[in-house]
């Protein structure tokens, strides 16, 4: 528990130095996920970085962006102050204002509610979303506010709120960046089940074990290759938690 996540680490960087770009992904997601669970949270920051740099050399901006989000918020919580503001000065596209702002007045949350395999809202979107249900009364509007700011954070191009109903999982809302014609508009439908819409193998898989999932690429890594859903539409990158 000591030493392990600092070895991944550094088969990650050995890895991406031979232009081995998958085995040092996987091999960062180990080192962030030791790290985590063994609350050494500068390394876990670290990993989280190097990560972001080794995407962001690949052209993956979105998800170089998510990872260095979560090495800024990490490096906060450790009390880096001049590593934040270092990231923040180095990589000024990544950060709005609002999110460097110190979360002072604003109790930390447990760290469990961001497992490694799962790309975690930082403190800018929570404190978003926390404002949209101050403003919002009403369901819809409130849905509406709050997959606009998941999705936006995320970096994804399309998002699904999923919840449970009578023991039967339903679409509540989507969102979907893809669309030039109504691109980020966000859809509140009523109780749309989600088979043959969603990877129906992915979603009972979390919602059985509550482990988040994230694929790089759905179409050629992990465990649900198989999946209809995944053949027919060849998705890249899906990630699913269970809130």
């Amino acid at each position: 528990m000591n030493y392990l996540h600092k070895f991944h680490l550094v088969e990650a960087e050995k890895a991406r130095v031979l232009g081995q770009f998958l085995e040092a992904e996987e091999f960062y997601e180990q080192a962030i996920a030791g790290a985590a669970e063994n609350e050494f949270i500068q390394e876990e920051a670290l990993a989280y970085e190097l990560a972001a740099k080794h995407y962001l050399a690949r052209g993956r901006a979105k998800i170089a962006q998510t990872y260095m989000k979560e090495a800024h918020y990490c490096y906060d919580r450790w009390g880096a102050k001049a590593k934040v503001k270092d990231l923040e000065t180095r990589y000024p596209q990544f950060f709005s204002q609002s999110s460097r702002v110190a979360p002072t007045l604003i109790p930390t949350p447990s760290r469990t509610i961001s497992n490694p395999s799962h790309t975690a809202l930082d403190l800018a979107a929570v404190m978003q979303a926390s404002e949209a249900i101050s403003r919002e009364v009403e369901l819809e509007p409130l849905l509406r506010s709050l997959m606009q700011i998941l999705i936006e954070n995320a970096g994804a191009q399309t998002g699904y709120l999923i919840l449970e109903n009578a023991g039967e999982w339903l679409i509540e809302a989507a969102c979907d960046f893809k669309n030039d014609e109504n691109a980020g508009a966000v859809q509140v439908v009523q109780s749309v089940p989600i088979a043959n819409q969603l990877p129906e193998s992915i979603i009972q898989y979390v919602i059985r074990t509550q482990e988040s999932v994230t694929l790089n690429d759905a179409t050629c890594e992990g465990n649900f290759i198989s999946d209809s859903y995944i053949q027919h539409n060849q998705p890249k990158s899906i990630s699913a938690c269970r809130c």
